[in-house]
């Protein structure tokens, strides 16, 4: 089955002191005055869902670059993206639904990822044996983020693989943590 992530490159001019601009969150050329830049960069489509041809890593890229680029191609669709790629667990933690997923990305920690300046992640880590005939194998991925304010942090995501339908196979996210908040979050 081939992957449901379509990603096109596109060349695009943009005047990133002006918010109407669809490709505002793709570069930053600086602060405080109208500058003219040309971008080139691997966007989204449309919003991209899970797949079982998509491996972890392929998982948090996915994220990653949509949260980077959240308003493109429209508002929040980085954010929905995530959303798309989390399990129900994480998704009764952050509220249950896309608006309030939306919400809950506001907070600072979490904020730090969407429209980041850049991301690096390291190998992926496949925790266990592959899972049980009831639980689905998980994997870890450390990704060190660059905020929008300068500020370097890094993320603890852990995936699962599904086993019920109607994503079965696929990689979910089960948490997303801040690697310096971690201990406090799950004590």
């Amino acid at each position: 089955m081939a992957a449901r992530v379509r990603v096109a490159t596109l060349v695009l001019t943009a005047c990133f002191s002006d918010a109407r601009c669809p490709a505002r969150g793709l570069a930053r050329t600086g602060v405080g005055s109208c500058r003219r830049a040309l971008v080139r960069a691997s966007a989204p489509v449309a919003v991209a869902h899970p797949d079982p041809s998509l491996a972890p890593e392929d998982v948090v890229r996915t994220c990653m670059d949509s949260l980077a680029r959240n308003n493109f191609p429209e508002v929040d669709s980085g954010l929905a993206t995530c959303f798309a790629f989390s399990n129900d667990m994480c998704r009764a933690a952050v509220g249950a639904s896309l608006d309030e997923f939306v919400k809950f990305a506001r907070n600072p920690i979490f904020g730090s990822m969407v429209n980041c300046e850049s991301w690096r992640a390291e190998p992926v880590n496949l925790v266990g044996n592959g899972g049980t005939p009831t639980r689905g194998a998980m994997a870890t991925q450390l990704v060190h983020v660059v905020s929008l304010s300068g500020r370097t942090r890094t993320f603890i995501w852990t995936l699962q693989q599904e086993r019920r339908p109607p994503n079965a196979g696929s990689w979910l996210v089960w948490q997303c943590l801040a690697k310096d908040k971690a201990i406090e979050l799950t004590v």
